[in-house]
């Protein structure tokens, strides 16, 4: 039986979309939410300049979206990527810890530690916490590093470019 997966992530880039293919590719079955009520740009601004702003429809997206799918599904992984629009409340994510109690929690955060202080208060409800920045890796031991996400298109990029240098180094050879 396939492992089930819980990703909650931003919609940054498609990035949730490669994230989401890759684990299916791994035999996981994969249900998404967003990290924030909303991904308008209004919504968006209002939850960085204070998360207070987006609240209400914060709590109305918790209701009526999260919690029903957390409810009604059994994950092995519950998967938050952190980042700037993360929206979600401690309480609500205690509520998703005790919806899903023998589920794996694990927070990979996009940006520093300085740059997310609200994530902090949530660190206790995950089993492992890891982020793309060096130095909160280094100078807290909460936090195992984890490089920026890979995408396979990154790959194509750098055959590319090595094809490229390759022209290159053929024509001087010429001069």
């Amino acid at each position: 039986m396939a492992k089930r997966l819980l990703l909650i992530a931003p919609v940054f880039f498609g990035y949730y979309k490669d994230i989401m293919e890759e684990a299916r590719s791994l035999g996981f079955e994969v249900d998404y939410l967003c990290d924030a009520p909303s991904d308008s740009n209004v919504s968006k601004a209002f939850g960085r300049i204070n998360k207070k702003f987006i609240q209400l429809s914060t709590h109305r997206y918790f209701s009526n979206e999260i919690k029903p799918l957390i409810e009604k599904n059994q994950y092995d992984y519950v998967l938050l990527i952190g980042g700037m629009t993360f929206a979600l409340t401690e309480k609500m994510m205690e509520e998703i810890r005790n919806l899903q109690p023998n589920a794996k929690f694990m927070m990979y955060q996009w940006d520093s530690e300085k740059n997310l202080p609200y994530s902090t208060k949530i660190h206790k409800y995950f089993d492992e916490l890891y982020t793309f920045d060096r130095i909160d890796s280094i100078s807290m031991d909460k936090y195992k590093f984890l490089p920026l996400f890979y995408n396979h298109i990154y790959e194509a990029i750098g055959k590319r470019r090595r094809i490229h240098m390759k022209r290159l180094e053929n024509e001087e050879e010429y001069i």
